[in-house]
């Protein structure tokens, strides 16, 4: 009995020391080499790799989820400080920056906002649905737009390094999308967000929503907090009412985004709201860099 007791014991120790083998040469080999030194190329790679996999991890999580939510708040800024241009002084327009709110929408017919809206290239129009981003080219003028709108909610973001339009649908199914939280979510916050992602902005980025709702729907507050999240500044996004159903005769239901070149090889950024005045106008240097700061 004691012989089979310690050919038992023998029997189980062998079996122990087995699998701790096992796991041992299944494991990754850094758990067990803590105490070897690591070359400061390896901490470089390292790094890099949890940086990937953060990133990743970042883009898997659902559209609208905070930046607190996902623990990574202060880890990673969208909307990084500006770098003030260099510009010829003489040659600035007047009044720089945001130049109001909601503008009064006149009855004129005569339009050379119209005129200009006539000129963009269909592929340069975002029609209902769509959500564009694009790149300004400091050498090559541009024209954008959304097709005419008469109750849409159309999106603006932009600065020198580019512009995000989004327009989206006032009715989804049976319901009014800036009214109904699912609506907004699927039909304007999801296209949106992929959009932002793509485009470095600045703390000098604007944002203008402009929209037949009220400040106080569910579509305009989602909005609002999409871009706050990817840290725009509240005061730098402008809310432009308007009134749907009416006439798109004239410089009504127009939407321009423009960006034209100056001869000092510098360019001006203008975007116009459904009026012959522009709500926008802003110069940038060479390298698209704000003349003045706002």
């Amino acid at each position: 009995m004691r012989a089979r007791g310690l050919l038992n014991f023998i029997l189980g120790a062998l079996l122990l020391v087995l699998l701790v083998a096992v796991q041992v040469q299944s494991a990754p080999a850094e758990q067990y080499v803590l105490a070897s030194p690591v070359s400061k190329q390896e901490k470089e790679v390292r790094f890099l790799t949890f940086r990937d996999n953060l990133d990743r991890r970042d883009i898997a999580l659902a559209p609208g989820q905070s930046l607190d939510t996902r623990g990574l708040s202060g880890i990673f800024k969208k909307f990084k400080k500006s770098k003030k241009g260099t510009c010829d002084e003489c040659d600035l327009a007047e009044p720089q920056g945001v130049q109001g709110g909601s503008q009064t929408v006149s009855d004129q017919t005569s339009s050379a906002l119209e005129s200009l809206y006539r000129t963009i290239k269909g592929v340069n129009l975002v029609k209902t649905g769509g959500t564009v981003h694009v790149s300004f080219d400091p050498k090559t003028a541009a024209l954008y737009g959304a097709s005419e709108i008469y109750g849409c909610t159309v999106v603006i973001v932009l600065d020198g390094q580019g512009a995000v339009i989004g327009h989206y649908p006032q009715e989804y199914g049976n319901v009014i999308t800036m009214n109904d939280a699912a609506a907004t979510q699927k039909k304007i916050i999801t296209p949106l967000e992929a959009a932002l992602d793509l485009i470095d902005f600045t703390t000098q980025t604007q944002a203008y929503i402009v929209h037949s709702s009220t400040e106080k729907s569910t579509g305009y507050n989602a909005i609002v907090q999409a871009l706050t999240e990817n840290d725009m500044p509240k005061t730098n996004i402008h809310s432009m009412p308007y009134t749907a159903g009416l006439s798109t005769v004239g410089h009504r239901g127009k939407i321009v985004v423009q960006w034209e070149l100056k001869e000092d090889g510098g360019a001006r950024l203008k975007l116009y709201v459904q009026n012959e005045e522009p709500v926008y106008v802003r110069d940038f240097d060479k390298d698209r860099n704000p003349c003045t700061e706002i």
